[in-house]
């Protein structure tokens, strides 16, 4: 789970980062309303993979692994903000 938590907390510092850079408010409020949508699909979607392991004992890694993956995909989305940079 610390790994996940590791990657959590660089994905928010990039986040934050492109929350500042953007300077439209439409843009500010679709990047929170996607990242909303994006912990809520995290969420989901890596329960749905630990449950395939339901009653097991790996049940708690395939969860953290999942959402660590997501988390570090995610925040390679968010860091094309600054591609153009």
């Amino acid at each position: 789970f610390v790994a996940y938590q590791k990657a959590d907390s660089q994905m928010t510092i990039v986040y934050k980062k492109v929350l500042k850079k953007l300077t439209d408010l439409k843009q500010k409020q679709a990047l929170i309303q996607a990242q909303r949508n994006w912990i809520k699909y995290k969420e989901a979607h890596c329960k749905a993979i630990a449950d395939l392991y339901e009653g097991g004992s790996m049940r708690g890694m395939v969860y953290s692994n999942c959402l660590e993956t997501l988390t570090n995909e995610r925040k390679g989305n968010l860091e094309t903000y600054f591609e153009n940079d």
